[in-house]
């Protein structure tokens, strides 16, 4: 058993196999942990047999985040399925649907802006709603390409992505941003839970500005995006 901490919450986690917490690594603490969970066995066989995972070690790392990703939104947060990227200017969420090119998308940040931008986390990122304002909190869970740190940032904008050729954007509100907003965060199986997933979501619209982005894979997007989240004529 081990603790890590994630979005300033304390978690045990009492692993059978090494790779969970060898993940995990940069997130260890000693701190009291405020609650516990566990991989049984037959929950990691069954993500290996419906062809979720592998093998055990990663199936268990799945199993694992997914009872946590239960228990947050008690706690004032979300799980939220996209890539958070930080600059000085801001802190922007990008989500797309799979095949889109979500990730292409924000290497051409990195490629565009250099050491100005850096990834918060490349896949399952936390949304924390804490004073009125709204986090964005890297976790291990970075993606298969591995790209996140530990730290959490004040969310700026969120952009939903979907391909185009042109690079362009128009602000969503409404129920356009509940629906894309709701695909895109874990919906626990707790009834109690779920109510208050809906409440967060409720508050993250109205926390932070969401946009709907076309893109093409071109280096330039980045620029266009950024003038678009930034909401000024940054050139």
């Amino acid at each position: 058993m081990f603790c890590i901490e994630l979005a300033g919450f304390p978690i045990a986690i009492n692993n059978k196999f090494g790779f969970v917490k060898a993940l995990c690594r940069n997130y260890l603490t000693e701190k009291e942990p405020i609650f516990e969970v566990e991989a049984e066995e037959w929950e990691i066989d069954r993500e290996i047999s419906a062809d979720i995972a592998p093998e055990a070690p990663y199936a268990e790392s799945i199993v694992v985040y997914r009872k946590i990703a239960e228990r947050l939104p008690e706690l004032g947060a979300l799980v939220f399925h996209g890539a958070v990227i930080s600059l000085p200017d801001g802190c922007y969420a990008f989500t797309a649907r799979s095949g889109v090119g979500k990730t292409t998308h924000i290497m051409n940040w990195l490629g565009r802006f250099g050491e100005e931008v850096h990834i918060l986390n490349g896949d399952k990122p936390i949304l924390k709603v804490e004073g009125g304002k709204i986090f964005a909190c890297g976790t291990p869970w970075q993606g298969k390409e591995d790209l996140g740190v530990n730290e959490r940032q004040e969310l700026s904008a969120i952009a939903f992505l979907d391909r185009g050729i042109e690079n362009l954007g128009e602000k969503i509100s409404g129920d356009e941003g509940v629906m894309r907003l709701m695909e895109q965060v874990y919906i626990p199986k707790n009834a109690a839970a779920l109510r208050k997933t809906l409440e967060l979501v409720d508050k993250i619209l109205a926390g932070v500005r969401l946009y709907k982005v076309f893109v093409n894979m071109d280096i330039s997007s980045a620029d266009t995006v950024r003038r678009i989240l930034e909401g000024n004529n940054r050139k």
